[in-house]
């Protein structure tokens, strides 16, 4: 499933001591090879637009849908 969000929604929920603490846990675990963390991908458009990738990383020891 695809959620799109707007910066002004990250905004509104996320404070810096927040984004930090996500950073520092996905940095430990990725680490420890608890997860695969994939790249932010950015996708050129037709007539200059942009089209922005990016997946959540998925726990290895979580179940598949």
């Amino acid at each position: 499933m695809t959620l799109h969000i707007s910066e002004a929604e990250v905004r509104s929920v996320l404070t810096m001591p927040l984004a930090v603490q996500a950073v520092e846990e996905i940095s430990r675990k990725q680490a420890t090879g608890e997860v695969v963390v994939h790249p932010r991908r950015r996708f050129e458009l037709p007539g200059g637009g942009f089209f922005h990738y990016m997946a959540r990383p998925i726990s290895r020891s979580a179940s598949s849908p």
